[in-house]
């Protein structure tokens, strides 16, 4: 919109500060003045860096699946190997959300709503580049076919989740956990942790891997999992934060 009195500006940097102020300032005063166009041309002139995503990886810690080992379908090498692997094939991943839930009091007039607890979502999803193995998608497969045995009753379940005495107690050997890390731009510092606690597949996603014949595309397989629990934090001294660094991380020195 030009200036009233003119169609176009073609004075100097002055004339044009005088503009500026006359636009941005109403009811008198300088530019120098307004504390908030100061603040406002602090942060986009120097100040402020935007953020930028994408710098991330998912650790997937898989359940310890005692009743399975047992049966001889599965042995510690191959949890090692997906457990390594899923760093490197998950390429996108969504938490789950923590949500407020509210309730409100009753009134003619209406009322406020007020807070009551704060709950996260009970799903997560983890996208995987499988390799010419299978590797991923196998081991879901596994993983499934151990639930639907375990809750049929053709694998009989360890006696350390059943024992009153055991810290394990009513356990699920199915569940794993995932952990959710943001690192910054060099990929040397971490900026956020997140952990989801008790999660465990929903389904098998077999056609992705299958594909279709007119197309041959590398093959993304989004699995989405149940999830029991989830915390997330930006604070370095927080419990997670600190699980991550001395039992996650190391895994990965060898």
């Amino acid at each position: 919109m030009p200036y009233e009195g003119q169609t176009s500006f073609g004075g100097g940097p002055g004339e044009l500060v005088n503009i500026v102020e006359d636009i941005c300032i109403k009811g008198g005063g300088t530019l120098e003045e307004n504390k908030a166009m100061q603040f406002f041309n602090r942060q986009l002139l120097h100040t402020f860096n935007p953020d930028i995503n994408g710098y991330s990886l998912c650790f997937m810690l898989p359940p310890p699946f005692i009743g399975l080992d047992l049966d001889g379908k599965y042995d510690d090498k191959y949890a090692e190997l997906f457990r390594k692997l899923t760093v490197f094939a998950s390429v996108d991943f969504s938490p789950p959300t923590r949500q407020v839930s509210t309730q409100k009091l009753s009134a003619r007039t209406g009322g406020v709503p007020y807070a009551t607890q704060v709950e996260p979502t009970e799903q997560c999803t983890v996208s995987y580049i499988d390799n010419t193995d299978l590797d991923i998608f196998n081991f879901h497969a596994v993983w499934l076919e151990y639930i639907h045995d375990l809750t049929l009753g053709y694998i009989d379940v360890p006696n350390i989740y059943i024992d009153p005495g055991n810290p394990n107690y009513g356990g699920l050997d199915y569940a794993g956990s995932i952990y959710m890390v943001r690192y910054d731009v060099s990929m040397q510092n971490i900026m956020y942790v997140g952990k989801v606690t008790g999660v465990y597949p929903q389904g098998l996603p077999n056609k992705e891997i299958i594909g279709q014949r007119s197309t041959n595309e590398v093959t993304v397989i989004p699995f989405t999992y149940f999830a029991g629990w989830y915390e997330e934090t930006l604070d370095s001294s927080h419990p997670i934060w600190s699980e991550l660094e001395s039992h996650v991380l190391g895994f990965y020195g060898g």
